[in-house]
């Protein structure tokens, strides 16, 4: 029986931990999507504005065709620790200038270049490693033709771009402070769950015991035991069963003392039903009354045999079933006796009046 009531409070703590996991496993997962994609956004920003700010400095620099400031612009740009490096390409994909030599003079196929190519718009995007241990975001801002520049690039038309920056930034440092803050949250989420999971455990056991007490006294009752105690006192709802079986109990006990002098030929105690469904008592206490009027009977009976009136007889319609047929047994048994007596007794007065041809049969 303890095992099955240790297996009740696993089927209530199994669930609800698992529940209540699964509940923190969505919201960390929902959170860390969340937070990247803001993380995400905040950096595209800034790679944007990071590539605005130095396409407006170059652009002054390529206006007046200042090959050297445009030199000294992507080497100051590649001391920034926060940078990973800066490049102009070509619309042909080419790069032009950039802060890491041995790119110069390389075709370059970068998904986020190919597509401000083709598109012809600024653009950012985490980069196709922004899973690998050192991820980046990537800013691509069109160099637009202006009227200066088509002394140079007199096949475009103003407006066109001639060229792209293109800003890569680090974005280690802020997804490894958000993995640690949510490495923080999940932390926190296990340690909820199992606070949660051990006052479940600490609730089911202060259930699950009691019951397991008053179970067991269930099935002594169950055995015929009936001299036992339910312990178990609470102002609850399981205190209110522990009384029930205590007064269950008591009542069997009453019925059981009852019923144990009934069989002594005690037939005086006093049983009161407890209602209409009491149908136990109800049935002990005709038992009592058919006992009574069987003794009452049976003691006229002899009452009557005593006196010589042989000639009266139980009131067998009193009774039904085995009772009935004991009454009639008995009124038999009077009439066999009576019989012979009755005889005897005429015999007898013939003999007192001088007849002496007098015979009895049987």
């Amino acid at each position: 029986m303890r095992t099955a009531l240790r297996s009740l409070s696993l089927k209530l703590i199994v669930p609800i931990s698992a529940a209540l996991a699964l509940v923190f496993i969505a919201q960390a997962a929902w959170q860390w999507r969340s937070r990247q994609a803001e993380l995400v956004t905040t950096l595209e920003a800034q790679a944007r504005e990071t590539s605005a700010v130095v396409e407006s400095t170059l652009r002054h620099a390529m206006i007046k065709v200042d090959i050297e400031a445009v030199d000294t612009m992507m080497a100051r740009v590649g001391r920034i620790a926060s940078i990973k490096r800066t490049f102009i390409v070509t619309p042909k994909t080419r790069v032009f200038k950039s802060s890491d030599s041995v790119m110069v003079d390389k075709k370059v196929s970068i998904p986020i270049i190919d597509s401000a190519i083709a598109s012809a718009r600024d653009t950012a995007a985490f980069s196709a490693a922004a899973g690998s241990a050192d991820p980046f975001v990537t800013g691509v801002t069109a160099l637009r033709a202006e009227k200066a520049c088509l002394e140079c690039h007199d096949e475009k038309k103003i407006g066109e771009p001639i060229g792209f920056l293109v800003m890569e930034l680090w974005a280690t440092d802020e997804l490894a402070t958000m993995r640690a803050s949510q490495l923080r949250n999940v932390a926190v989420s296990f340690f909820v769950v199992v606070f949660l999971g051990a006052g479940l455990w600490f609730v089911t056991r202060t259930i699950t015991r009691p019951l397991a007490t008053i179970t067991a006294a269930a099935a002594r009752i169950a055995q015929g035991d009936i001299h036992q105690e339910v312990t178990v006192t609470s102002n609850d709802e399981l205190g209110v069963l522990a009384d029930s079986f205590r007064d269950m109990i008591q009542y069997i006990r009453g019925v059981a003392h009852a019923a144990d002098g009934l069989s002594k030929g005690d037939a005086s105690a006093q049983l009161v039903p407890r209602g209409e469904q009491d149908v136990l008592t109800h049935s002990f206490v005709r038992l009592q009354a058919t006992i009574r009027d069987l003794t009452v009977e049976a003691n006229r009976l002899a009452e009557w045999a005593k006196d010589g009136a042989l000639d009266k007889r139980g009131n067998e319609a009193q009774f039904s079933g085995a009772f009935r047929d004991l009454v009639h047994g008995m009124n038999l048994m009077v009439e066999a006796v009576g019989k012979p007596v009755a005889e005897s007794t005429d015999a007898l007065e013939r003999l007192a009046s001088r007849d002496l041809t007098t015979r009895m049969n049987g």
